[in-house]
């Protein structure tokens, strides 16, 4: 399944900010999962389809395919990446994201 968080085994997973739960899909390219935002955007739902997942270069992109929310046309990049300074080893983990622009209500 792709999403972070922690779950049962029943496909149900939780993070800080969402409930995703994967009804179709191996958890590969091409799975779907839907989220219930549960943060306070405004939005209540939505549907994302898992675009790449990368594990050798630590990247995932996801794109939203459905739902309730104001997100048209949003497509999001994640990578994790770890370096090294003065012996120290940090890791930063950068998203990039495509979306368009609601009009105003």
């Amino acid at each position: 399944m792709f999403g972070t968080g922690t779950g049962s085994g029943s496909g149900l997973l939780e993070s800080g900010r969402n409930r995703y739960l994967c009804p179709s899909g191996d958890g590969g390219v091409g799975s779907i999962r839907e989220v219930t935002v549960i943060s306070g955007l405004p939005a209540s739902r939505r549907t994302e389809r898992l675009e790449l997942l990368d594990d050798e270069k630590h990247i995932l992109s996801f794109r939203v395919v459905g739902g309730e929310h104001r997100l048209n046309n949003y497509l999001s990049v994640t990578s994790v990446n770890e370096f090294e300074k003065d012996g120290k080893v940090s890791t930063v983990v950068l998203e990039s994201y495509i979306v368009d622009i609601p009009a105003w209500e």
